[in-house]
């Protein structure tokens, strides 16, 4: 999860330059504006508006912000998450779903991994924050689809008004964890972002 959230720094910084490609997986399909992931039985609709980061370059951010996070955090970054689905409208509003594999028996517990990772995403961006700005986070969980997932809410503000929001959300199936983040600057495309995630349907076989 800390690679997706490095990622949105630069994403925001230069998503500007992507343009929206319809890019899925072979075992991806998009038809129409509904996105569906064979490997998780995970069907979304996509909101009005939102167009897909070209895989070449959702490559270059990728390797961008992975370069960005470590030289902010004076670590080595280990390991990338596998991108599953991503998509923007205008510059600052953009969700992304990502994979990654994660065993118990190896890596811990889970919660407390998540948990790890919301302390050390919060730490690493208190760092470089300027005078007037704050840093708000929330850490909890909610039930998606009837399937309860790890809730980590961040919000950026300058001068007492909110200029930014970061949702992530994470899930453990089986030895994969599958991760939501959505980050926002307009409210109403943030809305529209969560509402799809939040009514996003996990096929059960």
């Amino acid at each position: 999860m800390k690679i997706a959230l490095s990622l949105i720094v630069t994403v925001l910084m230069f998503l500007q330059i992507c343009k929206g490609q319809n890019v899925t997986s072979n075992h991806d399909t998009l038809s129409k504006n509904e996105f569906y992931n064979k490997e998780f039985n995970w069907r979304i609709l996509i909101p009005a508006g939102f167009d897909t980061v070209s895989a070449e370059q959702y490559a270059v951010l990728q390797k961008l912000g992975m370069t960005d996070w470590e030289k902010t955090s004076n670590s080595k970054v280990e390991g990338l998450a596998k991108r599953i689905c991503s998509y923007k409208s205008t510059i600052f509003n953009y969700f992304e779903a990502n994979q990654q594999q994660f065993d118990t028996n190896t890596d811990g517990d889970f919660p407390a991994h998540c948990l790890e990772d919301d302390n050390y995403v919060y730490g690493t961006y208190k760092k470089v924050l300027f005078g007037n700005a704050a840093l708000d986070t929330t850490i909890s969980s909610e039930m998606i689809d009837g399937l309860m997932f790890q809730k980590f809410k961040l919000q950026f503000s300058i001068n007492n008004k909110i200029a930014l929001n970061m949702y992530v959300y994470s899930r453990l199936f089986d030895k994969k964890e599958f991760t939501v983040v959505m980050v926002y600057t307009n409210k109403a495309k943030g809305d529209l972002i969560l509402n799809a995630w939040k009514n996003s349907i996990f096929d059960r076989k």
